[in-house]
Formats: structure tokens, sequence, C-alpha cells
């Protein structure tokens, strides 16, 4: 399966000068977990709840504190067209629960570690339906 199958396909976005709280509350009514964060046109960095939550850790006031003072800014943004299972790896190697897909030569969407579990867990859930299919069709016949 491919990372296409399971992003999300829109961004969100937060902007290094605004505040945590404004780019909080953004998560918060969007239902997600990360922001992209842009200068102008241009990608630098991503905003994750886990940013926010060292923020508030560090007692600071998040209507005083700017995105860019906790943004993550190495952002390593995984392919459209590749495999869910690299995407894993990548957000395992990085510590990082949501990657920016990148299709067309920009940011399309993100991708979170739950649409990646999401996808195991329907794997599992097809193999024992198999299991179970075959189990009751073998019993059916004798």
């Amino acid at each position: 399966m491919k990372v296409r199958d399971v992003y999300t396909p829109s961004v969100t976005v937060a902007y290094p000068g605004e505040s945590l709280g404004v780019a909080a509350s953004r998560m918060d009514y969007n239902e997600i977990g990360a922001l992209v964060v842009k200068d102008g046109s241009r990608t630098i960095g991503i905003l994750s709840e886990r940013d926010v939550l060292h923020a508030v850790a560090e007692d600071r006031d998040l209507d005083g504190t700017t995105v860019a003072e906790f943004m993550t800014e190495d952002v390593i943004p995984v392919k459209l067209d590749a495999d869910v299972g690299q995407a894993a790896a990548a957000m395992v190697s990085l510590g990082a629960r949501h990657l920016p897909v990148m299709g067309r030569g920009e940011i399309v969407g993100m991708v979170s570690a739950r649409d990646l579990l999401a996808v195991k867990a329907w794997e599992g859930i097809e193999e024992i339906l198999e299991a179970e299919t075959e189990t009751l069709t073998e019993t059916a016949w004798r």
C-alpha cells in the first residue's frame, strides 16, 4: 500500500511569527496533530502537538511564545508513491508522528502514525476474516 492511499490530502498551515496558542487552537479546531509551518510559500518547518506540549512543560505562555521558537525545522517529507512501510520507518528513525507528504513538487498533505497504524490494523483484520471464512466454509461443507 502507498502513502497516497492513507494520507490526509490537505495542508493546514502555521506561520513562524504567530503564537503557539493560535496554532494550537487551529490544530484543535481541525482535529489534527501537526501543522506545516510556512514563510510565504516556503515550507520552513512543522509544528506538532508534541512541540506545543514541550512549551507547556517549560511553563511558557502559549500566547506570548511564537511558533518559530518550538517548531521542528528539519522537515523530511515522504513522497506520495512511497510504500507505507517506508513512511513508518522514516517516522521511527526521526522520532516523528507526522510527516508532510510531497507531490507535484510541493507539500500536498500529511501522513500520521495513526494513518499507518490503521493500515496495519485492517491488514490484521483481513487476515482474521480470511481465516474465519475458511473455517466457516470448511465446517459448512462437512
